[in-house]
């Protein structure tokens, strides 16, 4: 399944075994699909192959037994607590451990902790990935808990905001005709 709108192909993504395009209905299949199939380019068995696994999929969750979407549900079980923080220690990635991790409380350890989202629970995205958490824990605040020795320092590093800050400045633009800068300036704007 494609991200939603990340997918940019219609004859790659079906040799790359891509079987579902996010959101539906879907820009990169229905007709340019029928198009490269006419060209060509894409296989019926490919094409029956991605449609397989698509139906596979909806047979393994239940979804021809039970086609309506439930209503949303707050379960908070220790259960599914640990499955989520296994998950979240599985998907990390540590390019290399000199000995630092797991980090070990000494009184005094100094760690820097960086990133506009330290201070800050970041626990969805948009859409989709929208989700309401049972409780919501800082970077920051576990890091205090897990090591009340250590000295932690904050800084916030790169600004991670949507848009960008206003620019107060002067701003100089320069126009040229071409691609290159090496061709002629047409105007200079102020």
């Amino acid at each position: 399944m494609s991200d939603w709108d990340g997918l940019r192909s219609t004859v790659e993504a079906m040799r790359a075994g891509l079987d579902l395009e996010m959101p539906g209905p879907g820009v990169h299949r229905r007709e340019k699909l029928i198009d490269a199939f006419q060209r060509g380019d894409v296989g019926a068995e490919a094409i029956r192959a991605g449609a397989r696994r698509v139906l596979h999929l909806l047979e393994r969750v239940g979804a021809f037994e039970a086609p309506e979407i439930s209503d949303e549900r707050a379960e908070d079980r220790p259960e599914t607590r640990a499955l989520i923080r296994r998950a979240g220690v599985d998907g990390m990635v540590l390019l290399k451990n000199a000995g630092a991790l797991p980090l070990a409380p000494r009184k005094g350890a100094r760690i820097a902790v960086i990133g506009p989202n330290a201070k800050t629970a970041r626990a969805m995205g948009g859409g989709s990935a929208q989700l309401n958490p049972h409780y919501l824990v800082t970077p920051w605040d576990a890091l205090r808990e897990a090591l009340p020795d250590a000295v932690l320092a904050y800084e916030l590093g790169a600004d991670n905001r949507r848009l960008a800050a206003t620019i107060t400045g002067e701003i100089v633009a320069d126009y040229y005709i071409g691609r290159s800068p090496g061709f002629a300036g047409v105007a200079v704007e102020v």
